[in-house]
């Protein structure tokens, strides 16, 4: 909305993690103004934030935030010495129009910018939330004494370590995921924001509940697979969409003993197909996607293994390291397998888009044949009337004509002879201009006049 650059503090300038060689502070700005809808209280803005927290004792507790005008600095919530891990989540909804695209955000835009200043999201983060198409970015802070977030700790060389992934929209859903680790307190937070907060929510508090050597890759691989299992459940929801496509044909590498295929008359070109075509499309780049998420994360798990070697309290084990490892491995190939299914569901649907098109054409060449057989057989019909025409013609028209008032046979004594009118002129002065006009009329109509300038042509 106009105006919130003008808004205090002046994020994201005030963020610890903000580093003018990299990040452009007025894009982010611009982000926030220009492509942002903010839901207005009519609408249902969100009044409260959930969050999950992680803390020593095992226990995974949902928890809820009050959203207004002041929002309380998240860190201090990451700070509190109970907690390991804090996981925010606020609804985000990427919104298609038809000349432009905006992030749709369930809250207020002061309330926004608060909540990015006070949980310290650094801004090159934002800019991946607000692309259509998805991605992911790292960041390792250095420690620095100037600015607002002076780090409390100078002994450590590093400051924070930052991850933050997103997956493109498919089935209307979102996902974009932030995630931090500060070296200085051994804590981490994560700022989730989409469509499947209330799912995450459930599936955190319940798998973590005990669990008290919880990390940010523990989430974030928590995270990436709940999505990955909505996206799997779409999936297999077209892969029932064009099967019943194929059923309705009867053309398929598959059988369907119990479902009799439609007859060719009761095929159409349905908006159906397409749609199944279109979402196969756009399940394919979902999972590129999430695949290509998946390798970056094992990639940037060894990296942040690697940086907490520096800090005794907070080295990974070798036995964590290996079975987090392990299971990006195994969802990367999971996703892998999926791609190369939704491909085949992609040919699958074309295949049948062009069988259904076989089969139509097919139908209307059967009807055109049938049609053509019918105007045959109106057409001998017709010969047979035109022959019949022929042998009665010339005597019907002598018997009309001799009919007429200008003959009559002399009936007097010694008569006998016919007679004809002296009037007989007026039959052919009124039947030939009659004829030329309705030969002329036929003419226009049927283009006679062309074929009669060609033949003078010649």
């Amino acid at each position: 909305m106009a105006g919130i650059e003008c808004l205090e503090p002046a994020w994201p300038e005030t963020c610890r993690y903000f580093d003018p060689a990299l990040m452009d502070a007025e894009y982010a700005r611009k982000l926030l103004s220009v492509d942002t809808e903010y839901s207005e209280e009519a609408k249902g803005q969100q009044r409260s934030l959930e969050y999950v927290s992680f803390s020593r004792d095992g226990a995974a507790r949902c928890q809820k935030l009050a959203l207004g005008a002041e929002v309380p600095n998240g860190a201090s919530l990451v700070e509190d010495p109970n907690s390991i891990i804090s996981a925010f989540f606020l609804f985000q909804k990427r919104r298609y129009y038809k000349d432009s695209t905006t992030s749709e955000i369930r809250t207020t835009p002061e309330t926004w910018l608060h909540l990015l200043d006070g949980l310290m999201v650094p801004s090159m983060a934002l800019e991946v939330l607000h692309d259509n198409n998805g991605g992911h970015g790292s960041l390792v802070s250095k420690c620095s004494t100037g600015g607002v977030h002076g780090c409390p700790d100078r002994r450590s060389p590093f400051c924070a370590y930052h991850v933050w992934v997103k997956v493109g929209g498919c089935n209307n859903l979102e996902h974009f995921t932030y995630a931090r680790h500060d070296f200085h307190t051994g804590r981490g937070l994560l700022l989730v924001l989409g469509t499947a907060g209330a799912m995450f929510i459930r599936r955190l508090t319940t798998q973590f509940r005990g669990q008290n050597r919880v990390n940010i890759f523990h989430v974030l691989l928590a995270l990436q697979s709940s999505y990955a299992c909505l996206i799997e459940d779409y999936r297999w929801r077209r892969d029932y969409a064009v099967q019943d496509v194929e059923s309705k044909t009867g053309y398929s590498s598959l059988t369907f003993p119990d479902i009799e295929p439609l007859s060719p008359e009761q095929l159409t070109l349905s908006r159906d197909i397409i749609r199944i075509s279109n979402s196969l499309q756009s399940l394919v780049s979902s999972s590129v996607t999430e695949r290509s998420t998946f390798g970056f994360l094992s990639s940037q798990l060894n990296r942040f293994s690697e940086l907490c070697q520096s800090f005794p309290d907070q080295t990974m084990s070798a036995q964590t390291l290996e079975n987090l490892c392990d299971a990006l491995a195994q969802y990367h190939s999971q996703t892998d397998a999926r791609v190369s299914q939704i491909q085949a569901l992609k040919l699958r649907i074309d295949a049948q888009w062009n069988v259904v098109n076989a089969l139509i054409a097919q139908r209307d060449s059967q009807v055109n044949i049938n049609i053509a057989a019918a105007t045959k057989a109106d057409s001998e019909l017709m010969r047979g009337i035109a022959v019949a025409t022929l042998f009665f013609l010339p005597g019907t028209f002598l018997g009309t004509f001799f009919s007429m008032v200008f003959f009559s046979v002399d009936s007097s004594p010694g008569g006998g002879r016919l007679l004809v009118s002296k009037w007989i002129w007026l039959f052919p002065a009124c039947a030939v201009p009659l004829t030329v006009v309705l030969a002329l009329n036929y003419g226009l109509m049927t283009g006679l006049p062309v074929t009669l300038r060609i033949f003078k042509k010649r």
